[in-house]
């Protein structure tokens, strides 16, 4: 006990002599060093041996604690997150967590996997690139596109930006639909593919519901036209023909005319005959041109309209529409059709007036048949 009684009077003499600048800056760990000492001298044994005070316990009893070893993680930034709450919480507006601004390692070694399994059988040239990743969009291993074929390359022209299954889609449809079909009504084969647009981060236009298109995903392309082998060009714009939006337009106008025809006549008849009402003749020359213009035969230029507009009213639209009075606008039909039995979507001048000018082609996955337009 006298020890016991020396060695608290040595500590309490230590704590009251520290000043505000003593080396040690934390006076828990001041008091606990020595005390430590104390002990030492008393028992022979530390509180840690002897199973005494710890740290973690004056901390457990209000006092500071020092900061962990290893800080945590940054917290991920995302283009589409909203800004971080007082309470610290990531979640963006409206409680949905942010999208990732970067594809996992995991993700991006299964796609290149996937893509070299699709791409083992298909002569095509790419170019791997970096993985895209921008809010929603992107695909973990895009490629561009250079050319397809082995015997006869057909190069894309600007190489197109696309995910390894519409590399596979496009080899199927140009190396064993197009080719034939060109060689069929062109006379040659196709050597060049004109790209219109391809990967692009953006909505579906016309859509109400406004969802992400597939060139979102670098799963569409767009394709204004085609060069052959002897230079000639084929282009969707001028060589597809009429479509059955401007048949009906045109048989529209042409019943219009004729009803407005009608009526002029019905209204010049009207005229004529409240003059005789009126002056009790009309001369005969001009009485017989009235009366041919009644019951006789029409104008030559009105039959022969007339005749044309029953023609195409006789028709169907569809019939119509099929008539493709080029070889380039059979080509370029045939061609669609083919696509519509390889691609998710495939959409033409058919569709509207948006893809007058461009076929849009796109491995989106349809839960029951796919669109072909």
């Amino acid at each position: 006990m006298p020890r016991l009684g020396a060695g608290l009077a040595i500590l309490l003499g230590a704590i009251c002599c520290a000043g505000p600048h003593s080396a040690i800056a934390d006076p828990i760990d001041e008091a606990i060093a020595i005390w430590s000492t104390v002990a030492a001298s008393v028992t022979g044994k530390t509180p840690q041996q002897r199973g005494g005070a710890q740290r973690s316990t004056a901390a457990a009893q209000g006092a500071p604690s020092k900061p962990d070893l290893i800080p945590p993680l940054p917290m991920r930034k995302t283009r589409n997150s909203a800004p971080a709450k007082p309470d610290g919480k990531s979640k963006a507006a409206g409680g949905a967590e942010p999208a990732p601004d970067a594809w996992q390692p995991n993700e991006i070694a299964a796609a290149k996997s996937r893509c070299a399994l699709l791409l083992k059988k298909v002569n095509a040239v790419v170019i791997p690139q970096a993985p895209l990743k921008e809010r929603e969009c992107g695909t973990p291993a895009p490629v561009r596109l250079v050319s397809l074929g082995k015997k006869t390359q057909v190069a894309f022209q600007p190489p197109a930006l696309v995910n390894c299954e519409m590399v596979a889609a496009l080899d199927t449809w140009i190396t064993k639909r197009v080719q034939p079909l060109a060689k069929k009504h062109l006379g040659t084969r196709i050597i060049k593919v004109e790209v219109m647009s391809d990967y692009s981060c953006r909505k579906s236009f016309g859509r109400v519901s406004k969802r992400f298109s597939e060139h979102a995903f670098a799963n569409a392309l767009d394709i204004r036209g085609f060069v052959t082998a002897n230079g000639q060009t084929t282009y969707l714009l001028d060589d597809w023909g009429l479509t059955r939006r401007d048949i009906a337009a045109e048989a529209a106008a042409a019943k219009a005319q004729r009803k407005s025809e009608a009526q002029v006549a019905i209204d010049q008849t009207a005229v004529k005959s409240d003059t005789i009402a009126k002056t009790g003749k009309l001369p005969g020359a001009t009485y017989k041109l009235a009366a041919a213009r009644i019951a006789g035969p029409e104008d030559p230029i009105m039959a022969r309209k007339a005749e044309r507009a029953a023609k195409i009213a006789a028709l169907s639209m569809q019939e119509q529409a099929g008539r493709a009075s080029t070889d380039k606008a059979k080509f370029l039909r045939a061609a669609h059709a083919a696509a519509c039995r390889i691609f998710g979507t495939s959409l033409g001048p058919e569709a509207n007036n948006a893809h007058r000018n461009h076929f849009h082609v796109d491995m989106a996955k349809r839960k029951y048949k796919k669109i072909c337009d």
